[in-house]
């Protein structure tokens, strides 16, 4: 029997003061392989603040008013959000809870936006399956002033209709769900939370917004999806980025060394302690899957698609997977392992030196 990894278990209403003064409330997803996402909520005088907050759903909503009425705190009460990054499973619920609460909203200062992509590398979203909590939404803003002709994948050039459909509808989800954000941070700032002060850390690689933060002086660190216990975050080879995997790489290198002992709680699944070993078991993760797709184009040269379903299982074929197999093609291009080549449609082909 398969086991599920604590990234896929089911939320739980019990919430957990998983440090002094700093809860855990387990919120319901179903996006991808993932069932949970941890909010952290910081109890003040004045209310709370929250790192995080759920999917846009009825439910979600539901789920977040009674576990922080489990604590003692109203959602009108909340005072401050943080988002760690821009995927809707973080930052879609921000927008009802603001307007609810007023909150001040802070966020990295290159918050992309949330794009209907889950954090693993492991499962795709096509259009047919994605969260059934954002196909209201997805239906909705399909043509909601997105020209389908003019949304380009870097990876498909202009390609398939039905792949720049999909990638309009991730942009029209996007429009419906970021919320406005009140106050950006960058790498080094620092925020008062729940009595704490927390360390800004920008961590590039599974979305170029990324934030962790970091408390120095209880050794705590809330990773979202930077670092989780049991699964590798997606790197998306649709970013900002120049070479999103090797931003990811530095990023743990930098986590590794500023947070060698202590608490990391993560965005799904347990705290856990021991972050180097993790780290290291993260980055062999990469670097094998880097040399498994060298070794593929050494073989025979295609494009983006054609690597991917070479590199992964028929089951994990779609998007998902194309998006991670052009981050690591690129790294390997930046490299001068492999090259890049273009098709007249403007569809790269990457190809042995």
């Amino acid at each position: 029997m398969t086991s599920i990894r604590p990234e896929q278990r089911t939320a739980t209403r019990e919430v957990l003061e998983v440090a002094p003064g700093l809860w855990r409330l387990q919120l319901p997803l179903r996006m991808g392989g993932l069932r949970h996402i941890n909010c952290y909520a910081m109890p003040d005088t004045q209310g709370a603040a929250l790192v995080d907050t759920g999917m846009p759903t009825p439910w979600g909503f539901r789920a977040l008013r009674n576990r922080l009425e489990a604590i003692g705190v109203a959602p009108e009460q909340v005072h401050t959000i943080v988002l760690t990054h821009s995927h809707p499973d973080h930052a879609g619920g921000a927008r009802r809870l603001a307007a609810l609460s007023g909150a001040t909203v802070i966020a990295h200062a290159d918050f992309e936006g949330a794009v209907a992509q889950a954090p693993l590398g492991h499962d795709e979203v096509p259009l047919d399956d994605l969260p059934s909590e954002l196909l209201p939404v997805a239906r909705d803003s399909a043509g909601d002033g997105v020209n389908p002709w003019d949304a380009v994948l870097p990876w498909e050039g202009r390609g398939s209709l039905f792949s720049r459909l999909l990638y309009s509808t991730a942009v029209g989800i996007q429009r419906r769900l970021v919320p406005g954000i009140d106050r950006h941070v960058v790498d080094g700032d620092s925020l008062t939370l729940g009595g704490r002060t927390w360390q800004v850390l920008h961590t590039p690689g599974h979305t170029s917004d990324h934030i962790c933060l970091r408390d120095p002086d209880a050794c705590v660190m809330l990773s979202g999806d930077h670092v989780l216990p049991s699964i590798t975050p997606h790197i998306s080879g649709r970013s900002r980025l120049e070479n999103p995997l090797k931003a990811y790489f530095e990023s743990l290198d930098r986590v590794e060394r500023l947070h060698p002992r202590g608490l990391v709680m993560p965005a799904h699944g347990r705290p856990f302690d021991a972050l180097p070993q993790r780290v290291a078991s993260v980055r062999q993760h990469h670097v094998e899957r880097l040399e498994q797709l060298f070794a593929i184009v050494q073989r025979r040269g295609g494009t983006v698609r054609a690597h991917s379903r070479r590199l992964f299982a028929r089951h994990a074929w779609g998007m998902m997977a194309a998006s991670e197999t052009h981050a690591h093609l690129e790294y390997l291009r930046q490299q001068g392992r492999v090259v890049r080549t273009s098709e007249p449609s403007g569809r790269p082909i990457y190809s042995p030196p």
